[in-house]
């Protein structure tokens, strides 16, 4: 058989144009084949790679091509390449697991905004701006914060005509009973994650 290569990547079969390659290993994705020079081989089988980086990816070749670093790893380790200052490697099993907890906390985190923004609805909602002064309340009760008691004060004068406490009392207290359980949720979530 004839391919068309790009260094040892096979980009199309030519019988005219191509160079023999030798027959191609049975039932092996086309972006595992790589021609070494002698024969195809597929990539899950090596154990260590030329690793050249194009635009932020890493690209697997069996031979040295220009700027390509020599590292030690199975097929299953490229998602775990990294640019370390110049230097291509496969991160450390610590590594992977801290960026797994990251990960894992940004994803909790997230469901934890969607969720409250659900909840408030948008900006310019009443509920929203109800929302927030309620924790605005809540910190100065708790706290005493001169700053907070300030912005309070300005509030407040205003506040009885903008949110009718008729209008908001249930919403108020339904929605901080929600929040009390989503942040529970959240902040065991975020302790089990850090706890492994």
């Amino acid at each position: 058989m004839k391919a068309i290569l790009n260094n040892d990547i096979i980009i199309k079969f030519d019988e005219v144009n191509g160079i023999e390659i030798g027959l191609l290993p049975k039932d092996v994705p086309h972006d595992r084949l790589r021609f070494d020079g002698n024969s195809v081989v597929d990539l899950y089988l090596q154990d260590q790679f030329h690793v050249e980086q194009i635009n932020n990816t890493f690209v697997l070749h069996v031979i040295s091509v220009p700027n390509s670093q020599l590292v030690v790893m199975n097929f299953r380790d490229r998602k775990y390449l990294t640019n370390d200052n110049g230097t291509y490697r496969v991160l450390t099993n610590q590594e992977i697991a801290d960026n797994e907890k990251k990960r894992r906390r940004s994803e909790s985190k997230n469901r934890l905004r969607q969720s409250i923004k659900n909840d408030v609805g948008d900006a310019g909602d009443n509920t929203s701006d109800a929302f927030k002064l309620l924790i605005l309340l809540a910190f100065y009760v708790r706290t005493n914060n001169p700053q907070a008691e300030q912005l309070l004060d300005q509030f407040l004068v205003k506040a009885k005509d903008i949110y009718p406490i008729a209008r908001i009392k249930d919403g108020l207290i339904n929605l901080s009973q929600k929040m009390k359980v989503k942040m529970d949720d959240y902040y065991q979530e975020i302790d089990s994650i850090d706890s492994e």
